[in-house]
């Protein structure tokens, strides 16, 4: 997922927020994932998100 690629130069400030809902893992797996899933739910429990590829260019505030 790409955001805010093409802004300006400039400062932009971005907001994340999280959903309190717990998400259908099995159902946003790849179809050819379900049957892992499947064989190992444990496997999915964890509902950890993290944020990767950002790349800043800048001071962070």
């Amino acid at each position: 997922m790409t955001i805010a690629s093409d802004l300006p130069p400039g400062r932009h400030k971005v907001k994340v927020t999280l959903t309190s809902e717990t998400l259908d893992k099995r159902e946003i797996l790849f179809e050819r994932n379900r049957a892992d899933f499947d064989s190992k739910p444990e496997k999915y429990q964890g509902h950890t998100w993290y944020a990767s590829s950002l790349m800043l260019i800048g001071d962070l505030e």
